[in-house]
C-alpha cells in the first residue's frame, strides 16, 4: 500500500517538474496575433480541434468563409462537435451555407456516430418526431436517445422519449405480426 502511494506521488511529481501535461492548451486571446499563429499552425498540421477553434475564431471576426473552410476541414476529420455546428449550418442555412435538410441529417449523424452525445440526442428527437423529409423511425429514436443517455447527456423529456419509443416498437411490432397472421377467412377455405 505505502509502495503505491510512494509510485504515485513520484509519478505526480514528474508530471509536475517536467511539465508533462495531458490537458489541451489554454484559451486562445482573439487579441493576440502569436496565439492565433500557434492555432493556424496546429490546424494546418491536421490537429482536428485546432481546425475547429480556429473556424470559431474567424467567426467572431465575422470572416465566414474562413470559419467554414475550417469548419468543414476539422468535421472532414472526425471532430464531433465539428460535425454538430455544421449540421446546424445545413439545417438552418446562412449567408454562406444553403439550407440543405439532407446535407444537415448527414452531418448531425456523422456527429452522433462519432460519439457526441448533444449529437446523439437532437438526431434521437428528429428521428421520435419524424418531419420534413425524414420518418418517424422509433427504433433509430431509442438507439440514438439511449446512446445521449448513456453519455451522461440530459436532454429534454429524453427518458419520456426512450419509453414512447419502446412502446411505439412494440406497437409496431404487434401490428406487423397480426398483419402476418392469416385471416379467419382464408383459414376456412382451406
Amino acid at each position: 500500500m505505502i509502495n503505491r502511494i510512494i509510485v504515485l506521488f513520484v509519478f505526480a511529481l514528474v508530471l509536475f517538474f517536467c511539465d508533462l501535461s495531458f490537458a489541451k492548451k489554454g484559451p486562445v486571446n482573439l487579441n493576440s496575433a502569436s496565439d492565433i499563429a500557434d492555432l493556424k499552425k496546429d490546424a494546418e498540421n491536421n490537429d482536428r480541434g485546432a481546425q475547429y477553434e480556429l473556424s470559431m475564431v474567424y467567426a467572431y471576426k465575422q470572416d465566414e468563409k474562413e470559419s467554414l473552410k475550417w469548419l468543414m476541414k476539422s468535421a472532414e476529420n472526425g471532430f464531433g462537435k465539428a460535425q454538430y455546428v455544421l449540421s446546424k449550418l445545413y439545417f438552418e442555412g446562412s449567408e454562406t451555407v444553403k439550407q440543405d435538410f439532407d446535407s444537415g441529417l448527414k452531418w448531425l449523424t456523422k456527429s452522433a456516430e462519432s460519439g457526441y452525445a448533444r449529437a446523439q440526442y437532437n438526431l434521437g428527437v428528429l428521428y421520435y418526431k419524424g418531419g420534413q423529409s425524414l420518418k418517424k423511425n422509433y427504433s433509430e429514436a431509442l438507439k440514438w436517445l439511449s446512446a445521449a443517455k448513456k453519455a451522461k447527456y440530459t436532454g429534454e423529456n429524453i427518458e419520456t422519449m426512450i419509453i414512447g419509443s419502446k412502446v411505439n416498437i412494440e406497437a409496431e411490432n404487434k401490428a406487423l405480426k397480426e398483419k402476418e397472421k392469416p385471416s379467419k377467412k382464408n383459414k376456412k377455405k382451406k
